[in-house]
Protein backbone atom coordinates (compact mmCIF):
# COMPACT_ATOMS: atom_id res chain seq x y z
CA UNK A 1 0.00 0.00 0.00
CA UNK A 2 1.42 3.08 -1.07
CA UNK A 3 1.93 6.11 1.71
CA UNK A 4 0.63 9.77 1.82
CA UNK A 5 1.72 12.33 -1.67
CA UNK A 6 4.38 14.47 -0.27
CA UNK A 7 4.89 17.66 -1.47
CA UNK A 8 8.21 20.39 -1.40
CA UNK A 9 7.67 22.80 1.27
CA UNK A 10 7.21 25.37 -1.73
CA UNK A 11 4.63 23.78 -3.33
CA UNK A 12 2.65 23.05 0.30
CA UNK A 13 3.07 26.60 1.05
CA UNK A 14 0.72 27.46 -2.06
CA UNK A 15 -1.81 24.75 -1.16
CA UNK A 16 -2.15 26.06 2.33
CA UNK A 17 -1.85 29.87 1.21
CA UNK A 18 -4.69 28.63 -1.74
CA UNK A 19 -6.68 26.67 1.30
CA UNK A 20 -6.12 29.75 3.55
CA UNK A 21 -7.82 32.40 0.92
CA UNK A 22 -10.70 30.73 0.04
CA UNK A 23 -11.67 29.55 3.78
CA UNK A 24 -11.50 33.13 4.37
CA UNK A 25 -14.26 33.79 1.56
CA UNK A 26 -16.12 30.81 2.33
CA UNK A 27 -16.68 31.56 6.24
CA UNK A 28 -17.94 34.96 5.43
CA UNK A 29 -19.53 34.79 2.22
CA UNK A 30 -19.95 30.33 1.93
CA UNK A 31 -23.72 30.38 1.22
CA UNK A 32 -23.99 33.00 -2.18
CA UNK A 33 -20.81 31.00 -3.25
CA UNK A 34 -22.04 28.02 -2.57
CA UNK A 35 -25.09 28.28 -4.27
CA UNK A 36 -23.67 30.85 -7.29
CA UNK A 37 -20.92 27.88 -8.11
CA UNK A 38 -23.48 25.25 -7.92
CA UNK A 39 -26.25 27.24 -10.22
CA UNK A 40 -23.25 28.27 -12.90
CA UNK A 41 -21.62 24.44 -12.79
CA UNK A 42 -25.02 23.04 -13.80
CA UNK A 43 -25.96 26.03 -15.91
CA UNK A 44 -22.64 25.15 -17.96
CA UNK A 45 -23.08 21.53 -18.29
CA UNK A 46 -26.43 22.18 -19.41
CA UNK A 47 -25.67 24.14 -22.51
CA UNK A 48 -23.02 21.93 -23.02
CA UNK A 49 -25.41 18.63 -23.26
CA UNK A 50 -28.08 21.28 -24.88
CA UNK A 51 -25.60 22.49 -27.27
CA UNK A 52 -24.17 18.81 -28.35
CA UNK A 53 -27.65 16.99 -28.62
CA UNK A 54 -28.78 19.56 -31.04
CA UNK A 55 -25.60 19.54 -32.71
CA UNK A 56 -26.56 15.63 -32.99
CA UNK A 57 -29.66 16.08 -34.42
CA UNK A 58 -29.11 18.58 -36.98
CA UNK A 59 -25.45 19.14 -37.68
CA UNK A 60 -25.41 21.41 -40.33
CA UNK A 61 -28.22 23.78 -37.83
CA UNK A 62 -25.82 26.54 -36.37
CA UNK A 63 -28.97 28.13 -35.02
CA UNK A 64 -30.14 25.06 -33.52
CA UNK A 65 -27.19 24.06 -31.78
CA UNK A 66 -27.39 27.83 -30.02
CA UNK A 67 -30.80 27.15 -29.32
CA UNK A 68 -30.26 23.94 -27.53
CA UNK A 69 -27.56 25.34 -25.48
CA UNK A 70 -29.23 28.53 -24.65
CA UNK A 71 -32.46 26.01 -23.78
CA UNK A 72 -29.61 24.02 -21.34
CA UNK A 73 -28.33 27.09 -20.33
CA UNK A 74 -31.28 27.85 -18.86
CA UNK A 75 -32.92 24.33 -17.62
CA UNK A 76 -29.26 23.72 -15.78
CA UNK A 77 -29.81 26.90 -14.08
CA UNK A 78 -33.20 25.90 -12.83
CA UNK A 79 -31.64 22.52 -12.03
CA UNK A 80 -29.22 23.87 -9.63
CA UNK A 81 -32.04 25.24 -7.34
CA UNK A 82 -33.76 21.74 -7.27
CA UNK A 83 -30.52 19.93 -6.66
CA UNK A 84 -29.44 22.79 -3.49
CA UNK A 85 -30.80 20.43 -1.54
CA UNK A 86 -29.29 17.63 -2.26
CA UNK A 87 -25.76 19.12 -2.28
CA UNK A 88 -26.00 20.76 1.28
CA UNK A 89 -26.95 17.41 2.85
CA UNK A 90 -24.11 15.35 1.23
CA UNK A 91 -21.44 17.95 1.76
CA UNK A 92 -22.62 18.14 5.37
CA UNK A 93 -22.64 14.39 5.75
CA UNK A 94 -19.13 14.27 4.00
CA UNK A 95 -17.62 16.62 6.83
CA UNK A 96 -19.51 15.11 9.67
CA UNK A 97 -18.61 11.71 8.76
CA UNK A 98 -14.82 12.70 8.12
CA UNK A 99 -14.87 14.80 11.71
CA UNK A 100 -16.81 11.83 13.57
CA UNK A 101 -13.91 8.96 11.64
CA UNK A 102 -11.19 11.11 13.00
CA UNK A 103 -12.29 11.44 16.20
CA UNK A 104 -12.84 8.00 16.44
CA UNK A 105 -9.29 6.55 15.42
CA UNK A 106 -8.39 5.07 18.62
CA UNK A 107 -12.13 2.83 19.06
CA UNK A 108 -12.83 -0.18 17.33
CA UNK A 109 -13.23 -0.46 14.17
CA UNK A 110 -16.89 -1.51 13.94
CA UNK A 111 -17.72 1.12 16.35
CA UNK A 112 -15.89 3.70 13.99
CA UNK A 113 -17.72 2.67 11.24
CA UNK A 114 -21.03 1.98 13.00
CA UNK A 115 -20.69 6.09 14.41
CA UNK A 116 -19.37 7.45 10.81
CA UNK A 117 -22.27 5.63 9.19
CA UNK A 118 -24.78 6.83 11.80
CA UNK A 119 -23.60 10.77 12.39
CA UNK A 120 -22.98 10.93 8.33
CA UNK A 121 -26.84 9.61 8.51
CA UNK A 122 -28.09 11.98 10.69
CA UNK A 123 -26.72 15.02 9.87
CA UNK A 124 -27.31 14.97 5.96
CA UNK A 125 -31.02 13.86 6.84
CA UNK A 126 -31.10 17.10 9.05
CA UNK A 127 -29.21 19.64 6.71
CA UNK A 128 -31.94 18.56 3.57
CA UNK A 129 -34.77 19.66 6.01
CA UNK A 130 -32.80 22.74 7.11
CA UNK A 131 -30.72 23.69 3.79
CA UNK A 132 -30.09 27.43 4.31
CA UNK A 133 -28.77 27.25 8.20
CA UNK A 134 -27.11 24.20 7.24
CA UNK A 135 -24.85 25.61 4.50
CA UNK A 136 -24.42 28.78 6.18
CA UNK A 137 -23.03 26.61 9.34
CA UNK A 138 -21.39 24.37 6.64
CA UNK A 139 -19.56 27.12 4.96
CA UNK A 140 -18.48 29.19 8.28
CA UNK A 141 -16.60 25.99 10.13
CA UNK A 142 -15.05 24.62 7.07
CA UNK A 143 -14.09 27.77 6.06
CA UNK A 144 -12.62 28.98 9.33
CA UNK A 145 -11.13 25.67 9.63
CA UNK A 146 -9.02 26.21 6.45
CA UNK A 147 -8.13 29.69 7.01
CA UNK A 148 -6.68 29.24 10.41
CA UNK A 149 -4.98 26.24 10.32
CA UNK A 150 -4.03 27.48 6.80
CA UNK A 151 -2.05 30.80 7.98
CA UNK A 152 -1.14 28.89 10.63
CA UNK A 153 1.28 26.39 8.58
CA UNK A 154 2.42 29.69 6.65
CA UNK A 155 3.54 31.16 9.82
CA UNK A 156 5.28 27.92 11.17
CA UNK A 157 2.28 25.46 12.39
CA UNK A 158 1.91 22.16 11.88
CA UNK A 159 1.38 20.42 8.70
CA UNK A 160 -2.41 19.11 9.42
CA UNK A 161 -3.17 17.54 5.95
CA UNK A 162 0.63 15.38 6.44
CA UNK A 163 1.38 16.66 3.11
CA UNK A 164 5.24 17.42 3.65
CA UNK A 165 8.14 15.73 4.02
CA UNK A 166 8.55 14.99 7.20
CA UNK A 167 4.99 14.52 8.41
CA UNK A 168 3.75 16.41 11.11
CA UNK A 169 0.50 16.08 13.29
CA UNK A 170 -2.35 14.70 11.13
CA UNK A 171 -6.29 15.17 11.59
CA UNK A 172 -6.43 12.62 14.77
CA UNK A 173 -3.91 15.14 16.81
CA UNK A 174 -6.03 18.24 16.23
CA UNK A 175 -7.37 18.33 20.73
CA UNK A 176 -3.93 18.93 21.12
CA UNK A 177 -3.88 22.56 19.26
CA UNK A 178 -6.05 24.15 21.75
CA UNK A 179 -5.46 28.04 20.65
CA UNK A 180 -6.23 27.10 17.15
CA UNK A 181 -9.06 25.31 17.87
CA UNK A 182 -10.27 28.32 19.61
CA UNK A 183 -9.59 30.45 16.92
CA UNK A 184 -11.30 28.05 14.47
CA UNK A 185 -14.70 28.55 16.65
CA UNK A 186 -14.68 31.67 17.59
CA UNK A 187 -14.16 32.19 13.42
CA UNK A 188 -16.44 29.86 12.87
CA UNK A 189 -19.01 31.34 15.01
CA UNK A 190 -18.04 34.91 13.95
CA UNK A 191 -18.96 33.58 10.11
CA UNK A 192 -21.91 31.90 10.20
CA UNK A 193 -23.27 35.21 12.18
CA UNK A 194 -21.97 37.48 9.82
CA UNK A 195 -23.83 34.78 6.94
CA UNK A 196 -26.92 35.14 8.80
CA UNK A 197 -26.64 38.85 8.89
CA UNK A 198 -26.32 39.54 5.00
CA UNK A 199 -28.89 37.31 4.38
CA UNK A 200 -31.52 38.90 6.80
CA UNK A 201 -30.36 42.50 5.60
CA UNK A 202 -30.72 41.22 2.43
CA UNK A 203 -34.24 40.52 2.59
CA UNK A 204 -35.14 43.69 4.22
Amino acid sequence: MEGPILLPYPAALAVYALLAISGLFDCFFGFKIFRATLSMLLALVGALAGGLLALHWAPDNMSATIVGAVAGLILGGLLAFQMLRAAVALSVAFVVGLLTASLMQQEAEWLRLLSTAGAALVSGGVAALLVQPALMLLTAFTGAFRFVFGTWFILGGPDVLGIVEPVTPAWGDLGRYGLALSAFLVLGLLGWWFQQFQHRSHQE
